[in-house]
């Protein structure tokens, strides 16, 4: 409030500043040719060659209705930008965002995503993946499974608390994630803890109903037992 009150004392509106930023973060985003990496129930997710950014195209056809009022994806991550801060992986939300794709072919387009976020990439924090035949089962892949696989048990204890710690502040915050999954959390080395990646089905805790929560309780569940399927195989 300081600086914008000194800003309008010589003529200069907080909004006008604001708005110039964000033209220019928008600028650095189509700077770069994005590639395909990933797709999900929520967003098709891009990523620049540099591997520090990934750009979300967020799916306004997946809807919910939870209480009697359609939710989609975008409203999970404006409530996290929101309420949440540094508490999940850094994410900028941007409507009618222009990108430059590059397709398996090689060739480059433009493209408008119309719901889009912008987020900075960082390590998972523990997924499943293909099935390793020397292991007799599914490899699983994340800083997790590595401390796990190294056979460093604090450093994976350490691990596990954090996640459980970053559900339990979002709950402190009055928001909870309906689809809590170990492969939509990671690792951001710049601020030392585990945070959310993926927050398309976010909502306010008051809004959760008896189905949701058995299901978070059920998802909690099978994280638990693959945790124990990979340290079983290693």
């Amino acid at each position: 409030q300081k600086i914008a009150g000194e800003l309008e004392a010589i003529g200069i509106q907080m909004e006008q500043v604001m708005d110039c930023i964000e033209q220019a973060f928008r600028e650095s985003v189509y700077q770069d040719t994005l590639s395909y990496f990933d797709v999900g129930g929520d967003a098709v997710v891009y990523i620049n060659a540099a591997r520090t950014i990934v750009v979300k195209k967020l799916k306004g056809t997946n809807k919910d209705v939870i209480r009697g009022k359609t939710m989609k994806p975008a409203d999970g991550y404006n409530l996290a930008q929101r309420y949440l801060g540094l508490l999940v992986i850094r994410f900028l939300r941007l409507d009618n965002l222009k990108v430059r794709l590059r397709g398996k072919d090689g060739s480059i387009k433009d493209e408008i995503f119309e719901e889009a976020v912008v987020q900075k990439y960082v390590p998972v924090f523990f997924k499943e993946g293909i099935v390793d035949n020397s292991l007799k089962g599914r490899r699983y892949v994340g800083i997790l499974a590595e401390a796990i696989e190294e056979g460093d048990i604090e450093t994976a204890k350490l691990l596990l608390d954090d996640f459980l710690m970053s559900i339990r502040a979002s709950f402190s915050r009055k928001i909870v994630d309906r689809d809590i999954k170990t492969e939509n959390y990671g690792y951001d080395p710049s601020v030392g803890h585990i945070g959310s990646l993926d927050m398309g089905k976010f909502l306010e805790n008051y809004e959760l109903n008896i189905q949701q929560a058995r299901v978070f309780l059920r998802n909690l569940m099978c994280a638990r037992d693959a945790v124990y399927e990979w340290t079983r195989l290693i």
